[in-house]
């Protein structure tokens, strides 16, 4: 199923937080669409995060609390990897304006066999735009990892 679900739309009703989530939320005009982040195995929940990636444990812990009146226990927050955290690292917007809450999002293109990482906030129009030209174009193949 990893290998199904990576980047495989996916019904977006209601998800579980995690602070180093599975799959992120990308909004259009009518629509909230879910992509897989990174592989997710058989039977996994899919996670989202409530809140900004780049806080540090203690102030997503707090908000939590404050916004959505529970203590997080996830992986993240359990390791507390101090400055060097390996999610953000990998996973959260680099760009200045996303604030933290930007998650690139892995992508092929026709022209690589290499991923594209594409922001679901500043590279929001770059994502919705492939997947109009893959909805519109039937003959183009499926180029998104399987």
């Amino acid at each position: 199923l990893s290998s199904q679900l990576n980047n495989t739309l996916v019904n977006y009703d209601c998800s579980s937080h995690s602070c180093g989530p599975n799959v992120a939320v990308v909004q259009d005009r009518r629509r909230l669409m879910m992509f897989a982040i990174r592989d997710v195995k058989l039977g996994e929940e899919l996670n989202i995060s409530y809140i900004e990636f780049d806080r540090s444990t203690e102030v997503r812990r707090e908000t939590l609390m404050q916004e959505y009146n529970f203590f997080c226990t996830c992986p993240r927050c359990g390791a507390d990897p101090g400055d060097d955290d390996p999610f953000l690292r990998q996973y959260v917007c680099p760009n200045e304006d996303c604030d933290g809450k930007g998650i690139k999002i892995p992508f092929k293109h026709n022209s690589s066999d290499q991923p594209i990482y594409l922001c679901n906030l500043c590279g929001k129009s770059q994502i919705l735009a492939i997947l109009a030209e893959e909805q519109t174009n039937p003959t183009t193949p499926n180029t998104r990892p399987s």
